[in-house]
């Protein structure tokens, strides 16, 4: 299994985000995805997401996840539910379960209050 660290997303722009949720509102059964308005790219052993919408609140932020972030990015390019991320995160990271799922949450949470990811109805 490979080795599981907590997912961080570095934003180099301090932005005025609105609080769309509490963490403990979010359901773990509700399909997300990423906004199809930032792309996620490797450079060199790095990855960074990007805007590619001007009017985005984060049009000219860089942002740098690191690995575990970028697993459960890639489980959200489809929708996907958090439920679901956690499970295949248990199979592939040496860790908690309820480690995981605390951090897919926050990531959700953190994401959902940028407006990188978005709930699918």
């Amino acid at each position: 299994m490979k080795t599981y660290t907590k997912p961080v997303v570095n934003f180099n722009k301090d932005g005025n985000t609105k609080n769309v949720k509490t963490l403990e509102d979010i359901d773990t059964k509700t399909l997300f995805r990423i906004n199809p308005n930032y792309l996620l790219r490797q450079v060199a052993d790095d990855y960074v997401i990007i805007p590619i919408d001007d009017e985005l609140e984060l049009s000219n932020a860089i942002m740098t996840p690191n690995r575990s972030a970028v697993f459960i990015w890639n489980e959200f390019l489809d929708a996907n539910t958090i439920e679901n991320v956690v499970k295949k995160a248990l199979s592939k990271y040496d860790v908690s379960e309820e480690t995981i799922r605390r951090d897919v949450r926050r990531f959700v949470f953190e994401s959902l209050n940028k407006k990188i990811i978005e709930e699918v109805n």
